[in-house]
């Protein structure tokens, strides 16, 4: 039995932070880099934990992927203003 991504999200999202990094670096590795079937929701899900907890982690991917798959640019682009220090990747905001 799987949860509904919204039932998830509500459950760990008064505590971003209870979700390890590394929990969610596999994440992104496993099912978001170079899968076949690209799971948008999953991405949107990881990106937005992340973004929460201050991690870098995934920018450069989640930037590069704007060039072929443009819908996820409100994703991305909130991905980058939630980090505690989006100034280094003011660049990238040009490619949103």
């Amino acid at each position: 039995m799987s949860l509904p991504m919204f039932a998830i999200d509500e459950l760990v999202g008064e505590h971003p932070h209870q979700i390890p990094a590394e929990v969610l670096h596999k994440a992104y590795e496993k099912f978001i880099i170079g899968q076949p079937r690209f799971n948008a929701t999953l991405f949107r899900f990881v990106v937005k934990r992340l973004g929460r907890s201050g991690d870098h982690f995934a920018v450069d991917h989640a930037t590069d992927l704007l060039m072929e798959r443009p819908e996820l640019t409100p994703a991305v682009a909130d991905y980058i203003h939630s980090l505690a220090d989006p100034l280094p990747w003011s660049p990238l905001y040009a490619r949103c």
